[in-house]
């Protein structure tokens, strides 16, 4: 079975770019979801559990959606 590189292209594309949640392997903070006004929720911490040797994890005030 062949696959088009343009069918999969975007879908390559948008996993590049996807930000990860609590638990998400990461390298820095811009990895990690991000909150509205500009308010970090999550931060990359040492976890030496990745593959990165980081995970995104929670920062208090949670952010609150909307």
């Amino acid at each position: 079975m062949r696959f088009s590189l343009v069918a999969v292209l975007p879908f390559l594309v948008s996993a590049v770019v996807a930000q990860r949640g609590i638990g998400g392997e990461c390298r820095n903070d811009a990895d990690c979801i991000r909150c509205l006004n500009n308010k970090t929720p999550l931060i990359c911490k040492t976890d030496s559990t990745s593959t990165t040797g980081k995970r995104c994890g929670a920062v208090d005030p949670p952010c609150r959606p909307f």
